[in-house]
């Protein structure tokens, strides 16, 4: 430490009194020039940087009880530095036991995402396997059924003999016989003697009905009849309201191909042609024929169930080989919209691919066959 010297001054001795009642002692640094006094007023004598014996002892007791407070200060920032310091450490292994379970559950969410995936495939694959078993399935049942809708039933019981038909009209009379040829002259009969008149004889019974007599000869061919009434009118030409070339889903075609948007008027006396090529039986082209359609705009869609009174169905626009009612839909409930005659099956389908059109003909496969709708009045 550098000890800085003091030079008193010659004023020391003749020190400067600012007043009667006090007097100063000056010092002055030579080097710096700072300046310090010391005064007396009479009583007190005061010395800078140092203080009186009571003032002293005040200061010491305040600083004495500064410093137990300080030391209590200490001890307590000591506690409280120790319990940081513990909740310091115990926040440490919360977050390593936060960050310990942040990777247990990253782990269990890879695993988790793991399982629901894998789960996923094996659902997935399980509905796919029961989709194709359903399909392959509901193909054979339409098989046999179809089998079983062309089988010819039991023959049935004899039926009751008929009532006795009415009786025929009476025949015409024949011609009249030609006369007999004239008999003989006979003798002279000799002259009896005269009798006694007798009594009126009864009338004689009727004579027995003579044989009827031969046919007559056949009649001349009458005149000709007077033209009938005018007949029906003929259908008009055909008309092709729809085509199919692709698989167009679970649709009502009314709607989805805007068959009431084609310039025609429907009634139950039109007539349908349903067209598909079978894409089972190497896209060879089938047909078939339908008239008593209830309700067209809904008559071509899976999902509805068909209304089958009055309908009819045919293989030919003649309606020469007619069949009627569920015969012409063997497959009509919410789910198919099967319209089959002979050897055409004309199916709408909605659970699952294929849908529009499902087949073409009565066998299996379930695969696409293109069709068209026409019609006529």
């Amino acid at each position: 430490m550098k000890t800085t010297s003091f030079i008193v001054t010659a004023a020391l001795a003749l020190a400067t009194t600012s007043s009667a009642a006090t007097s100063t002692l000056q010092f002055t640094n030579a080097r710096l020039g700072t300046k310090k006094a010391i005064t007396f007023d009479g009583t007190e004598l005061t010395v800078p940087g140092y203080c009186k014996a009571a003032l002293c002892s005040t200061l010491e007791s305040v600083n004495a009880a500064q410093g137990s407070a300080l030391i209590a200060q200490d001890a307590t920032l000591a506690a409280v530095s120790a319990a940081l310091s513990a909740q310091g450490n115990e926040n440490k292994a919360l977050r390593n036991l936060i960050a310990g379970l942040r990777t247990e559950l990253n782990a269990l969410k890879t695993t988790h995402s793991n399982d629901l995936s894998r789960v996923d495939k094996e659902h997935d694959a399980d509905l796919d396997a029961l989709e194709k078993e359903y399909e392959a399935a509901d193909d054979a049942l339409e098989i046999k059924i179809a089998a079983v809708t062309k089988m010819q039933g039991p023959k049935g019981d004899q039926g009751a003999t008929g009532a006795t038909g009415a009786t025929g009209a009476t025949g015409t009379f024949g011609a009249a016989g030609a006369a007999g040829a004239k008999g003989d002259k006979g003798d002279k009969g000799d002259k009896g003697a005269a009798g006694v008149k007798g009594d009126a004889g009864a009338t004689g019974a009727t004579g027995a009905t003579g044989a009827t007599g031969a046919a007559g000869v056949k009649g001349d061919k009458g005149d000709k009849g007077d033209k009938g009434d005018g007949g029906v009118a003929a259908h008009t030409a055909w008309k092709v309201l729809g085509s199919i070339t692709h698989d167009r889903g679970p649709v009502n075609l009314w709607h989805d191909l805007g068959l009431g948007n084609k310039g025609m008027a429907f009634d139950i006396n039109t007539q349908w042609r349903l067209r598909c090529w079978d894409a089972d039986d190497g896209g060879k082209q089938k047909q078939m024929y339908l008239r008593g359609v209830a309700d067209p705009t809904t008559a071509f869609h899976a999902a509805t169930v068909q209304p089958t009174h009055g309908l009819q169905c045919a293989s030919d626009e003649a309606f020469t080989d007619v069949s009627y009612g569920a015969a012409c839909l063997p497959h009509n409930n919410g789910g198919h919209t099967y319209y089959a005659k002979g050897n055409v099956m004309w199916a709408l389908f909605s659970y699952g691919g294929a849908y529009t059109l499902r087949h073409c003909g009565p066998h299996g496969g379930g695969r696409f066959s293109p069709g068209e709708i026409s019609a006529r009045n």
